[in-house]
């Protein structure tokens, strides 16, 4: 898990199903399997969660997953709040009639929904990816999946379709920052996970973590340049040269890029330190 391709897995959560989904725990060598698609794990597992909770109510599949989509989607109305009970049988009862008390017990068995209380999609990485599918299945736009999304609320939301590429990244970018400068970092953050890295993302990444109008900067928003440069070599560049920069400012953004790669992959980084240090002797006065 130390590799940065594997970052993601140190949620416990996405390890799991992870391991479940290749069978890393019977002997399968890890670098074989390549970059885990977090979208595509938990894609599968809502899949196979209905599928089973389809045979356990001898219905239809195709008729359980529109009962559960029509659920998703009234959360995603109520959100950050939950549906009471009746409200949940409401939305079941639309496609699956009398069998909607049978299909919420079923779903809250198998781990979907919260076991107890008021109705909400038990794992928040889960609901995350359920609703970011959601927007962009009833938007026909960027500037209209902005509309639909808060900065206080759904953070975890566009960081999935970031990630994802569902939708284009750098327009939907500038969307949302056109609408609320509150989305800044999670902007910045998204953009360290795009599946397709190029200038255009560290450009915009590093404007992120400049100074604004009024020369205040956040130096954590560098974090996302770091991440990029232990995937790919043209991050790696890019902060190098911010590393060695003699504007003080961006040497700065540089040394916490550079911080947040080494916690990740030291070796993908060492060059940039190595310069560094080179750089450091040459300019050493002589004595």
């Amino acid at each position: 898990l130390r590799r940065s391709e594997y970052t993601a897995l140190r949620n416990p959560y996405l390890l799991v199903l992870f391991l479940e989904e290749y069978s890393v725990s019977q002997g399968t060598s890890w670098e074989a399997l390549g970059f885990p698609d977090i979208d595509s794990l938990l894609d599968q597992h809502v899949h196979d969660l209905l599928r089973t909770a389809a045979s356990k109510l001898s219905c239809s599949p195709n008729d359980l997953r529109s009962a559960f989509m029509l659920l998703v989607e009234q959360l995603w109305k109520v959100r950050p709040g939950d549906l009471a009970y009746s409200q949940a049988i409401d939305c079941l009862a639309t496609v699956l009639r009398e069998q909607c008390g049978n299909a919420l017990a079923v779903l809250r068995q198998m781990g979907l929904l919260t076991p107890v209380g008021s109705i909400r999609i038990a794992e928040p990485l889960v609901a995350e990816r359920l609703f970011a599918l959601l927007v962009v299945g009833a938007s026909v736009s960027e500037t209209a999946i902005t509309e639909e999304l808060r900065p206080e609320e759904d953070a975890g939301v566009v960081l999935v379709l970031l990630r994802s590429g569902i939708t284009p990244s750098i327009t939907l970018v500038e969307s949302l920052l056109a609408k609320d400068e509150r989305w800044r970092e999670i902007v910045s953050e998204g953009l360290a996970l795009v599946p397709r890295i190029d200038y255009r993302i560290l450009a915009l990444i590093s404007i992120l973590a400049r100074p604004n109008v009024d020369g205040y900067t956040r130096l954590t928003m560098s974090e996302s340049l770091g991440k990029l440069a232990t995937r790919d070599r043209r991050a790696n560049r890019w902060v190098t040269q911010m590393y060695l920069s003699g504007d003080e400012m961006e040497r700065h953004r540089g040394e916490f890029a550079l911080g947040t790669a080494i916690e990740i992959d030291a070796k993908r980084v060492e060059g940039a330190l190595r310069l560094r240090l080179s750089q450091a002797r040459k300019n050493r006065p002589a004595h």
